[in-house]
């Protein structure tokens, strides 16, 4: 095989039929289809998406305004509880300081008598 010449090269040229272009152009224009239908898709999802996105910082910002008017109120539960706790607690002392004294008024009363 040292002497034999080389073998030429065989070039095959085709031109594509009518049909195999109106394939290609149906293929083509149903992909281009189906590419208009994902985009709409796509669009209609980061609506959806940009919508709730938007709930969720509206629900947010409606959970935190009434988290912070239970603490306020809250608060003023506290207050109010500390004032009465006070007052009661005036109420009993000035109970006792009156016991108190009547015990002395009776016992002044029954050594007079």
């Amino acid at each position: 095989m040292v002497g034999t010449p080389p073998t030429p090269a065989i070039t095959i040229t085709s031109t594509p039929s009518t049909t195999t272009l109106l394939a290609k152009e149906k293929e083509i224009t149903d992909i281009q289809a189906q590419l208009t239908t994902a985009l709409a898709a796509l669009e209609t999802a980061r609506l959806q998406s940009r919508k709730q996105a938007e709930k969720t910082l509206d629900l947010e910002a409606k959970l935190a305004r009434a988290d912070s008017e239970k603490r306020l109120e809250r608060g003023k539960l506290e207050v109010a509880l500390a004032l009465e706790q006070a007052k009661t607690a005036s109420l009993v002392e000035e109970r006792d300081v009156a016991r108190d004294r009547l015990e002395k008024i009776k016992t002044t009363l029954f050594a007079v008598a």
